[in-house]
């Protein structure tokens, strides 16, 4: 019989259940860092990777863009060497493969990469068609045997390779002004 009774010792009801919370508070408070570490760790699984990811996109963008800024210097060099052999090949009839124009390529990556240099291609395109309308002129006073084959050479020249210029200025200033955001 002694089991089934009941002996409270003097407490009553409500104090027996202030130390049950209390017991309570004092099992959550030292679980508390166990908790906490857990979250931060499900967290960290979570978002870590994805973090990860996006500074790994980022970073392969601009070395991308990077990569593609130094080509489209290339191609404007090249650009120049082919408008000189086109006239070497137009004018003066020397053998050469006939391959299409660089600065297609250079305005397809300006169309994806560099929208604000855009104008500045159009402007060497538009600039460059009355030199190759020279060029065919003087190339006809070649296969004449017409003197003067270079006449008004500066005077078709001189605007196509001051465009040029500027579009190669133009795609300088613009890595400089954007700098590390290119």
């Amino acid at each position: 019989m002694l089991l089934l009774r009941r002996e409270t010792h003097g407490c009553n009801p409500t104090e027996r259940l202030k130390g049950a919370f209390c017991m309570l508070g004092q099992t959550i408070v030292s679980l508390l860092p166990i908790i906490t570490g857990g979250l931060i760790a499900l967290l960290g699984g979570a978002v870590g990777p994805v973090v990860s990811h996006f500074l790994a996109s980022k970073k392969e963008k601009k070395r991308e863009r990077i990569e593609k800024f130094e080509e489209l210097f290339e191609v404007l060099s090249e650009y120049e060497q082919w408008v000189d052999a086109e006239r070497m090949r137009i004018v003066w009839g020397v053998a050469g493969v006939r391959s299409p124009s660089p600065l297609l390529r250079a305005q397809a990556i300006c169309a994806i990469y560099f929208h604000d240099l855009k104008p500045n291609l159009a402007d060497l395109s538009t600039a460059v068609g009355p030199y190759f309308v020279w060029m065919g002129a003087a190339g006809v006073r070649r296969v004449g045997k017409k003197p003067n084959i270079n006449d008004g050479f500066n005077e078709a020249y001189m605007p196509y390779r001051q465009k040029w210029t500027e579009c190669v200025t133009a795609v300088s200033d613009y890595a400089t002004r954007k700098g590390d955001n290119l």
